[in-house]
């Protein structure tokens, strides 16, 4: 694990630093550790009992708005947090520390409804006869557009649907993509800039790189300045976007918006922790 110094969408170094924490069960699920209660037992001088948790910051760029933990996680810790995501034993973990999570799993487990959008907003950019869902789960979310090849490549090691094919790392460069799908992704990743360079190294002139991220509430409270100061809590979402570092972050990363658009009928999802969302159309930048 990497502590971030900078802003990953733009670069900057103006950065706005507020002590936070990550919560327990991310901490539970990648480090193996626990909270844990201090008191008198412990003899600790000059420290008054108080529950331990797990200490990070929140981070906000000065210049683009960027809202982020400054917690940057490995690829072998990412895999502790991410591996057959949402399965039992992810599930039960998260029940214990989040009780009830198990319900809003199995409302998740029944897949979105706003798929017909998103084919509306991608409808007339391109054909899509192939199509590839980068961190797609086992594709029940996957918008598929009559395709005739559908493929997804996901760290979770899922078993997916029937009509896709699951890819590795190495096998993603077997085949030619009409479009990437990288949806409710980019909130997760420790590194995003790589994560799309990454990306891009799979499309060509013609690809469409269709992204989904949540317009978090806080996001959206223009008056507050000072996000860092509210945001006090991590969890798996690390990086929280506004419109102008998604656009920092697409520029450097040689990606031209073709559409973009805020999608604003997320309450009839279940989607309790966000009810906004951004839909975002690129190509890969002209050399």
């Amino acid at each position: 694990m990497k502590l971030a110094k900078h802003c990953l969408c733009c670069g900057s170094d103006n950065i706005r630093k507020t002590p936070a924490i990550l919560m327990p069960f991310i901490s539970k699920r990648i480090f193996g550790y626990d909270y844990t209660c201090i008191d008198e037992s412990w003899n600790l001088y000059n420290i008054d009992n108080t529950k331990a948790l797990m200490l990070c910051q929140s981070l906000q760029c000065c210049n683009c708005e960027f809202l982020f933990c400054d917690m940057r996680f490995d690829n072998d810790e990412m895999s502790n947090l991410y591996e057959d995501y949402r399965g039992k034993n992810y599930v039960s973990l998260r029940d214990f520390y989040e009780p009830g999570y198990k319900n809003k799993n199995d409302i998740l487990n029944m897949g979105i409804t706003y798929k017909s959008q998103i084919e509306i907003f991608l409808n007339d950019i391109g054909n899509y006869n192939s199509i590839l869902d980068w961190g797609g789960d086992d594709g029940i979310n996957t918008p598929k557009f009559n395709a005739e090849k559908l493929f997804i490549y996901d760290i979770s090691g899922k078993t997916v649907l029937p009509s896709f094919i699951s890819l590795n790392q190495n096998e993603l460069k077997n085949y030619n993509y009409d479009l990437i799908i990288c949806s409710n992704v980019l909130e997760h990743v420790s590194y995003p800039l790589d994560l799309l360079s990454n990306i891009k190294n799979h499309m060509d002139e013609n690809t469409v790189l269709y992204i989904e991220i949540p317009y978090e509430k806080i996001m959206l409270q223009k008056k507050i300045s000072n996000k860092n100061e509210i945001k006090r809590h991590w969890h798996e979402h690390i990086n929280f976007y506004s419109e102008n570092s998604i656009q920092e972050l697409l520029a450097i990363s040689g990606l031209d918006i073709v559409k973009i658009k805020v999608y604003s009928d997320l309450l009839t999802e279940n989607l309790v922790n966000f009810e906004n969302m951004f839909m975002i159309a690129c190509k890969k930048r002209p050399v």
